[in-house]
């Protein structure tokens, strides 16, 4: 999500959500370099992998390389639930 999205989903200005979401990625650098990582390896393989060594097909394209980590993200829950 940008700026633009977050200050009309939250209400406020642009320059407010770039605030919170630049305070949001030093709070958890860890989570933007998996996001990073998550993201070029999609680039570079064509697919992403999950957790448990799952592979999902990735299309180009921003919207895709976006949902790839929120692909990886919701697997990782089902299949911990799943244990």
């Amino acid at each position: 999500m940008g700026k633009r999205t977050l200050s009309k989903k939250i209400g406020t200005s642009e320059e407010e959500a770039q605030e919170l979401m630049d305070g949001f990625k030093k709070s958890y650098p860890k989570l933007n370099q998996f996001m990073k990582k998550t993201i070029a390896d999609a680039e570079t393989n064509g697919f992403c992998k999950t957790h448990f060594g799952r592979r999902r097909q990735v299309a180009n394209g921003r919207i895709a390389l976006n949902t790839t980590i929120q692909v990886i993200i919701q697997v990782k829950v089902v299949d911990t639930i799943n244990l």
